[in-house]
């Protein structure tokens, strides 16, 4: 009797034709053959649709609508559609390894109270054709599988591309938030909602090629930082028992918050509100490292606005 799929990709993807083949290449290249492919075209005017149709593999199907401008509606059309057990979220722009579902779906096998896992990525740097050597992120000391609700409040330590979980998790609490201020974050936020429900895996091997280029959201820096903070601020509004965490306290939090909204702004090429917010978070939380850093750069003047940019990708 035909079963099936054990797991559902779902991409999201607008004017995704410089990448799109390439990512589902990827997919095909797989070990793990129990997939389905979902591509959700989000209103593209480029060649998108027609590169996804000319896979010729009954798994890949293309889903059309109209521009939305957002991801996460897209993702969320995907996720109607999806018949997995598992899903798993691919960027138009990124590459898998070939045995990244295998390993993923033994992992939730061997670790049942895991409802989700992510794996390490490595950055490919598409201006300078460079490969980052050092895999991202580094997890050591936290339980694997684990409660990783506090750690994530700090940092997003999720490459969307990498996450493979459970769709009975999204049943039971939503989908992606498509809050348009969300934009951006939309996976960041979901991930801290389903964090304190469920215990969270990680595969230090990176898996995920995530490549960095002008057109990342993710280079909307205050945006994406005032989009992450909106989403902490709806973690403590769903969970207020975790303000009493002793890791969450006020003061922490508030530098924190200051210390992203400053260095966002000096990446904007903002300087006077960078340095502003970075001495407001120093005043909360005076011995940060990270936030005496980028203070001292801020010092150096407007002219290194530019190669800021370059310096948080590179080396932070």
């Amino acid at each position: 009797m035909a079963t099936g799929p054990l797991v559902s990709i779902i991409t999201p993807a607008y004017n995704a034709a410089t990448y799109i083949s390439a990512t589902a290449r990827s997919v095909l290249a797989h070990t793990f053959a129990a997939w389905e492919y979902i591509v959700v075209d989000d209103g593209s005017t480029d060649a998108t649709p027609e590169l996804v149709t000319g896979f010729a593999d009954p798994r890949i199907r293309l889903m059309q609508g109209g521009h939305s401008g957002l991801p996460a509606v897209a993702r969320n059309r995907g996720l109607q559609a999806a018949r997995g057990e598992l899903v798993a979220f691919l960027d138009a722009d990124d590459v898998w390894a070939p045995e990244k579902l295998a390993l993923q779906t033994a992992y939730l096998r061997a670790h049942p109270a895991a409802g989700l896992v992510f794996t390490a990525y490595r950055s490919w740097f598409e201006r300078y054709r460079r490969l980052r050597q050092r895999p991202e992120p580094a997890l050591g000391g936290l339980p694997n599988p684990g409660d990783l609700t506090v750690a994530l409040y700090f940092q997003n330590l999720i490459c969307t591309s990498s996450m493979l979980l459970r769709r009975e998790l999204l049943t039971t609490y939503g989908g992606f938030d498509e809050d348009v201020r969300q934009r951006g974050t939309e996976d960041y936020e979901l991930w801290l909602r389903l964090a304190p429900r469920t215990l969270v895996g990680f595969i230090a091997q990176p898996l995920v090629f995530y490549r960095v280029h002008p057109e990342n959201l993710s280079h909307q820096w205050r945006p994406i930082a005032q989009g992450a903070a909106l989403a902490r601020e709806k973690l403590l509004r769903r969970y207020p028992d975790l303000g009493l965490h002793p890791a969450l306290g006020a003061t922490r939090v508030v530098a924190h918050r200051l210390r992203w909204a400053g260095i966002a702004a000096l990446l904007d090429g903002d300087t006077a509100s960078g340095m502003a917010a970075l001495l407001q978070s120093v005043r909360h939380q005076p011995f940060q490292r990270e936030t005496w850093l980028w203070l001292g750069l801020s010092c150096l003047g407007p002219s290194l606005n530019m190669r800021l940019r370059q310096v948080r990708h590179r080396f932070l």
